[in-house]
């Protein structure tokens, strides 16, 4: 890092860094999607803690949290307001 401090904010389970370059905003995180095929077969992770460390602050946690809704509260609330 060149010394001066990132801001930035996560919104939705997204991140957003200030970009302040010429644009002066926030931008989503740009992932590295343009490299060939073989770059991506070829990459050996992150070597140390450092890295890892800076990678997951940029791009976080790669988890996704999927929220399951029971069944029987959805129809139990659409019984309800039917009878109301």
């Amino acid at each position: 890092m060149s010394g001066e401090e990132e801001i930035w904010f996560t919104f939705q389970k997204l991140n957003y860094f200030y970009n302040a370059g010429e644009k002066k905003q926030f931008e989503e995180v740009k992932l590295p999607t343009d490299l060939m095929f073989r770059q991506y077969m070829d990459w050996k992770g992150y070597q140390d803690d450092e890295e890892l460390r800076k990678a997951e602050k940029t791009y976080s946690k790669n988890k996704y949290l999927l929220q399951f809704t029971n069944c029987f509260s959805k129809f139990s609330y659409y019984l309800f307001n039917l009878i109301i």
